[in-house]
């Protein structure tokens, strides 16, 4: 028999406890274990990228996700409002903010994050049309002749391939046409968007003018490229109306190398305010997982890596098991920041009270408190003795543009609309 030295025994024995007890220790935490929660995604297949991330890593925080429900973006907002739903990732700020007050607004629905920054939309044309007569504004279709370029239904006005009826852009469309006094030259045309913006496509391939909306991220601008084959159009501030000249209204200067417009950079040159892509969740969720909410705060995917997604889609790959792969590999390639998100959400788990410290019960608890509870910010524990340490509260994304202060108390929301919500409930 082989003797071995008591000082090997020792330290092979240390080894053996240090690698059980790293074992036990580094298994990542699952804040989510035991709970489950139904996601809301928009009904357009091209936004399902984001929410597949968003669902992923909820999973790995511990989440039962179970299979998210699809609706419009209204009855998506009221969803969250009842309850019916917990979170998407699919609200944009500005554009959807009525939706979003008839929901309940902040006492229904928190709203957190910068889901994709760099969000653009507006009008844009043919460049071959643009150059050959100087058309470099939306105010310019006031002209009879220029409208006429793109008329495609030969009734004398031109064609601008819009929104679909139930989405929030339309609505601002319909006001651009109306405050701009294009209404007896310009036709909004609404549908299917995808199936018109195909028709577009087709128009432009064969050489005619094209007149559209869109907005990034989505595939239509990878192909149809703004700058190469089409430029974006601006739209004149209302006191130029008046004759007063502003900026956006003034000719832009050609590039160099292709002799390319330069493109307007702002939202206000474009007609549209700026905006963001938020996520947005059930006010008694978002106070109840502090893991959630903080990950799906700190979420955030490039505009081009939804782009380059949806023109995968655009190409067949369109499917949801593609989208998830989609998903997948995107984690993949981004796992470093991924990972850094799930920490910072695990890390804004207060940490449980031991059961020997005494519980305060001298503190009266009034109706103030008790809609304090409710906001955002993750609510503060009571104060222990000086042994145990308090528990941190939800970090907040450093990308960030602003700080939410929501207040969350019970609120009633008009008995007529909750048909809508009803109909997702439903799915």
């Amino acid at each position: 028999m082989v003797k071995i030295p008591k000082q090997l025994i020792s330290i092979l024995l240390f080894a053996s406890f240090s690698l059980f007890g790293n074992a036990a220790t580094d298994a990542p935490l699952q804040p989510g274990s035991g709970v489950s929660i139904t996601p809301v995604f928009s009904s357009l297949p091209e936004e399902h990228f984001r929410g597949e991330i968003a669902i992923a890593g909820l999973q790995e925080l511990g989440y039962d996700v179970l299979p998210a429900k699809q609706t419009g973006y209204a009855t998506m907002l009221l969803a969250l409002a009842y309850g019916d739903a917990d979170f998407s990732v699919h609200m944009w700020d500005v554009l959807h903010d009525e939706f979003y007050q008839k929901a309940g607004g902040v006492k229904a629905i928190l709203k957190t994050g910068n889901i994709i920054p760099g969000l653009k939309q507006g009008y844009l044309i043919d460049k071959k049309t643009a150059e050959a007569h100087g058309i470099k504004s939306l105010n310019d279709l006031a002209d009879p002749a220029v409208a006429a370029l793109f008329d495609t239904d030969k009734d004398g006005k031109a064609d601008l391939t819009g929104c679909n009826p139930d989405w929030g852009c339309k609505d601002i469309i319909d006001d651009h046409l109306k405050t701009y006094g294009l209404s007896n030259t310009v036709s909004h045309n609404r549908g299917d968007y995808f199936a018109l913006m195909k028709t577009t496509i087709k128009r432009y391939k064969s050489g005619k003018p094209v007149l559209y909306y869109t907005w990034l991220p989505q595939w239509i601008s990878s192909v149809l490229v703004p700058g190469k084959d089409v430029i974006w159009l601006t739209v004149e501030p209302a006191e130029t109306l008046e004759g007063v000249v502003l900026p956006a209204s003034l000719p832009t200067e050609e590039t160099s190398g292709d002799n390319a417009l330069t493109e307007p950079q702002t939202a206000a040159q474009l007609g549209f305010e700026e905006d963001q892509i938020r996520a947005v969740m059930n006010q008694d969720f978002a106070a109840d997982n502090p893991a959630a909410r903080t990950f799906l705060s700190l979420l955030q995917i490039p505009v081009a890596d939804e782009s380059a997604q949806n023109l995968r889609m655009m190409r067949g790959e369109k499917s949801p098991e593609e989208i998830k792969r989609h998903a997948a590999n995107w984690i993949k390639k981004n796992r470093k920041t991924f990972d850094g998100w799930l920490e910072e959400a695990r890390e804004s788990v207060p940490s449980p009270v031991r059961p020997e410290d005494p519980a305060d019960n001298t503190t009266a608890v009034n109706a103030e408190a008790e809609t304090e509870q409710k906001t955002e910010k993750e609510p503060e524990a009571a104060k222990e003795p000086e042994t145990v340490k308090e528990p941190e509260t939800a970090k907040e994304p450093e990308t960030k543009p602003n700080t939410d202060n929501q207040a969350n108390s019970p609120t009633e929301v008009p008995a007529e609309t909750r048909a809508a919500s009803a109909a997702v409930a439903s799915q």
